[in-house]
């Protein structure tokens, strides 16, 4: 387990820009712990989201927005205090607020072969063939299966279907995702968009 304090500069630098953009008293701190994998989820596209929860809260939910200054890693959780900013005159259709790494309290990296279930949605190319025993979702992260795996799910895939998959984390986290398992999602969800558990 890695443990990280604040940077100086940032403790430094947050009176002058209290001071400058108008964030002082229009600002507030708390602490979210980050899963070890993103999750698909639904706003304006169909993206990946961050998974995140307050200590006390019982269960992740999606993270929509980022978070700036934080920069994310698959495989590893995280403990963070950030400080949600107002935005003076932030324009049409943008937010009124903006939330900004503060600290990295903890920065765990979790055991090799940790597993972990992930809904991906096919079509338009978020499910990308790259090679004969490799994949890649959303321009984020690859994942290995044997080239007959593989070529099982290339009509799902080029049907645009929802699948269910079982991913494990490999040892270092710039080798890909290991394929455990996985499942098109009940077509009998009618109209819907998702698949649930």
């Amino acid at each position: 387990m890695r443990i990280k304090y604040p940077l100086l500069v940032a403790a430094l630098a947050t009176p002058l820009a209290a001071g400058c953009d108008g964030i002082g008293p229009d600002s507030s701190e708390r602490t979210l712990l980050v899963q070890h994998h993103m999750a698909e989820c639904v706003g304006e596209a169909i993206t990946l989201c961050l998974l995140v929860r307050e200590p006390n809260d019982p269960a992740f939910g999606y993270r929509h927005a980022p978070i700036d200054d934080f920069t994310y890693e698959w495989g590893v959780t995280y403990e963070i205090r950030v400080e949600q900013r107002s935005v003076p005159d932030p324009g049409t259709d943008a937010s009124s607020s903006r939330t900004v790494l503060d600290s990295l309290v903890v920065e765990e990296p979790v055991a090799a072969g940790t597993e972990f279930v992930l809904y991906l949605t096919a079509g338009q190319n978020r499910v990308q063939r790259v090679a004969d025993d490799r994949y890649r979702f959303y321009d984020e992260r690859e994942f290995t299966c044997s080239v007959s795996v593989c070529d099982a799910l290339a009509p799902e895939i080029a049907a645009g279907e929802r699948i269910r998959f079982e991913f494990a984390h490999p040892a270092q986290s710039t080798e890909p995702l290991t394929l455990r398992k996985w499942e098109v999602c009940d077509r009998a969800i009618v109209g819907s968009t998702l698949c649930v558990p």
